[in-house]
């Protein structure tokens, strides 16, 4: 058995813990069966989080108050992200926080907003009390995310922006280490010879009375020089010099130009800088250019990147171009700073901001799509989208579409809507996520090789998703070769979905889960090869006609946790449980062949808080297998007007076959 750590959220509460399990599929269902939806998993080990507990204890004791780092602050921006983005309310978010966080300073800093932001104060003005750990643009993103409505928005962009910003620190760091080391190295070596080395040589030479070359003498003065008062005066001079110049490029304006203007222009190190910020600017551009802020305020919030006088009057002026009423390209065309990287950077066409805006997370609103379509960053639309009759979308790996509006992707048998890997790699998700999607309808679509999104800024289990929303139609509609995560398609506290003509093929975990949801409908549906259910349903009322499902690798239909289903019509066949019934949970079947089954009807009580067991009531079905397995704990059993061929095996109480016990 293996150990996992998981985060997540249930009955409106954020809950953590610990979970022995065989491998990550088996945690993940798991935790599913206790209504828990899952926003982390990881493998762990308790050993080595509890010595890692007491190792940080040890060094608080010894150094005292550490401060927090910019690690915490990721962490917490991940976790802060995650929780908002799942509707939790922000004051019980940074309660939780407070609790869960390693880091004792991250956590006063947490309980001190929650603080400020229970007095009444805004969000964005209680992170702004500590600017050592949320910077210009992390405050500016909070304060455009409270006044367009869009928080859970923002704070995403907030994690993306602060991870790129530490991989590009980390790959400045890693270009400077070696030349850093070896300049250092060098100064030291150059004094320990001036100062140990050549006194040595110096006593020598003169022992022998011969005249010295000039090269050599003036080295031999340098080394006097150091060892007398001269070094002293030489030390004095140096610190002098800095504490100057520290002044006079902080306080002085016009030398603090030259200066930060002569910087850009250092040999490798400059255009370094340059880039670097250019990028960050870009990158803060986009997010916000996308989620809806103006132009203006997206530049003046991108000022706040750079510390560089020459480049921030660059923006300046860029801003009031902007203002005149110039296009955003041909300012940066035209200004000398940036022109040298704008090709590189926005690009020479005049649609190039839309290109740094699909380069984001975020999508702005569409209502047409339509031809090919490569996707290589998340699309989240909030605005009502149509998709045309073959479209086909290229994912990227682990890259999503989310839809918040209503979705009309309606293609024909001979041109069909696509959504596949645009290489070996299995992409995330696409989901219908909130209310606004109501209504929307999916007629002739094919999902190919993707997997879930299973990260801290995405809790989606599935390669299709339903979140929250009811009066779905899905026709018509095939699934192959999801990877990695739970479902192959998962519903959730949805109501009124309509699902038929429905192919699901090779599902890594179930098919199709539905949790907490009520008027649904499963018709003219086939489901092959699951490696877990078939069909699973926790606290679901489900109505299923006309299905064939075969070769699941557990339960073809999986009923638990006060659902209610009803199953007609149907061919089920060679399954390793045909119909598993349990904790307060009923199915009725009626017309159903079930055909080399390992196991018929499994009815049975599993979590003790339900009380009960389950109940399945059966009649004029069809039961065909060698061995006809019946199992029944705590549970009943009832088939009438059926035939049994084969052997009957029963175990358990209250299984009646035919008005027999």
């Amino acid at each position: 058995m293996e150990a996992f750590t998981y985060k997540g959220i249930t009955d409106g509460k954020y809950v953590e813990g610990d979970i022995e399990a065989l491998n990550l599929d088996e945690a993940s269902h798991k935790l599913k069966e206790q209504k828990i939806i899952i926003t982390n998993l990881v493998r762990t080990s308790k050993k080595k989080k509890e010595a890692g507990e007491k190792k940080e204890k040890k060094k608080s004791s010894l150094f005292g108050k550490k401060k927090a780092k910019v690690e915490d602050v990721l962490i917490f921006s991940k976790q802060f992200a995650t929780m908002v983005k799942a509707g939790l309310p922000i004051l019980q978010v940074l309660a939780m926080l407070r609790d869960q966080l390693e880091s004792p300073a991250m956590r006063d800093v947490v309980e001190d907003i929650r603080k400020s932001l229970e007095g009444g104060v805004t969000l964005s003005t209680c992170f702004n009390k500590y600017p050592e750990l949320f910077d210009n643009v992390y405050v500016n993103l909070i304060k455009a995310g409270e006044a367009s409505g869009k928080l859970d928005v923002f704070l995403l962009k907030i994690v993306e922006s602060l991870e790129k910003k530490e991989g590009i620190k980390k790959k400045i760091k890693s270009a400077l280490m070696y030349p850093s080391i070896m300049f250092s190295v060098a100064i030291t070596v150059s004094v320990f010879m001036l100062i140990k080395v050549v006194p040595v040589f110096a006593k020598m030479y003169d022992g022998m009375g011969i005249e010295l070359p000039g090269s050599t003498a003036a080295i031999m003065g340098m080394s006097d020089f150091l060892r007398g008062t001269g070094g002293q005066i030489l030390l004095l001079i140096l610190i002098i010099f800095f504490v100057a110049f520290r002044y006079l490029t902080t306080k002085n304006e016009k030398i603090k130009y030259l200066w930060h203007k002569q910087v850009l222009k250092l040999p490798i190190f400059g255009d370094m800088i340059l880039k670097s910020m250019l990028a960050r600017i870009s990158l803060i551009m986009g997010n916000l250019s996308a989620a809806g802020v103006n132009l203006l305020e997206s530049l003046e919030i991108a000022k706040s990147v750079s510390n560089n006088v020459v480049v921030l009057e660059s923006l300046e002026n860029v801003k009031k171009g902007v203002f005149s009423g110039d296009t955003l390209t041909k300012l940066f065309l035209k200004d000398p700073i940036t022109l040298k990287y704008t090709k590189k950077i926005y690009g020479a066409q005049t649609n190039q901001l839309n290109k740094v805006i699909i380069n984001s997370k975020i999508k702005p609103e569409s209502k047409i799509l339509s031809g090919k379509i490569a996707v290589n960053n998340d699309m989240i639309f909030e605005g009502p989208v149509k998709i045309e009759p073959g479209t086909i979308f290229l994912l990227d790996k682990n890259i999503n579409i989310i839809f918040k509006n209503k979705v009309e992707a309606v293609g024909d048998i001979n041109n069909k809507i696509v959504f596949k890997a645009s290489s070996k790699k299995p992409w995330g998700t696409v989901a219908l996520l909130g209310k606004n999607t109501s209504g929307s309808k999916l007629n002739f679509i094919e999902f190919y090789d993707g997997s879930g999104s299973f990260s801290d800024q995405y809790s989606f289990t599935s390669m299709f998703s339903i979140h929250n929303t009811s009066n779905i139609d899905l026709k018509n509609i095939t699934f192959k070769n999801n990877h990695f995560f739970d479902d192959m398609m998962h519903v959730i506290y949805s109501s009124n979905i309509k699902m038929s003509n429905l192919n699901f093929y090779d599902a890594f975990g179930d098919a199709i889960d539905i949790d907490v949801c009520d008027r649904i409908e499963i018709s003219n549906s086939k489901f092959f090869n699951s490696k877990n259910d078939g069909i699973d349903l926790m606290e679901s009322s489900v109505n299923i006609s006309n299905v064939n499902i075969f070769n699941s690798q557990d339960k073809a239909i999986s009923i638990g946790e006060s659902s209610n289903a009803k199953l007609q019509n149907s061919t089920l066949e060679n399954n390793k449980i045909a119909i598993a019934v349990k904790d307060n949970s009923k199915v009725l079947v009626e017309n159903v062949n079930f055909f080399e089954n390992k196991n018929q009807i499994s009815a049975y009580k599993k979590n003790l808080q339900y009380g009960s067991g389950g109940e399945a009531s059966i009649s004029d079905s069809l039961f065909k297998s060698k061995n006809n397995n019946f199992l029944s704990e705590n549970s009943k059993i009832k088939i009438k007007e059926s035939k049994i061929e084969g052997s009957l095996n029963k175990k358990g109480s209250q299984i009646f076959i035919n008005d027999r016990k």
